[in-house]
């Protein structure tokens, strides 16, 4: 049986994709409302898409911010809201799911 050791597992949200930043391996950023981790270490090109298919690997498929959270909204899987008490907007430089 293989060994599975969790220690091993090092992802750091570094916030959304920017052209010419330096991404190492295991470095997760969000592009397009989809999450991806670093799977090479590199310096973005222009286009996220030069990049995405040898550089990425996609984690989750699609987050959409539905707005700020109310107690009577339905929600449904994979759809994000804020809580205007928050500091932070979720369009600023972090990811916050509720």
């Amino acid at each position: 049986m293989a060994e599975f050791k969790i220690s091993r597992l090092k992802f750091t949200y570094v916030g959304e994709w920017t052209a010419s930043d330096v991404y190492i391996v295991d470095q997760v950023i969000t592009y397009s409302g989809k999450m991806y981790s670093c799977i090479v270490a590199h310096t973005a090109d222009a286009s996220f898409y030069t990049d995405v298919a040898t550089k990425w690997a996609l984690i989750i498929n699609g987050i959409s911010w539905f707005g700020a959270w109310t107690g009577t909204t339905s929600r449904r899987l994979g759809r994000r809201s804020y809580s205007p008490s928050y500091p932070t907007h979720p369009t600023a430089n972090s990811w916050r799911g509720a």
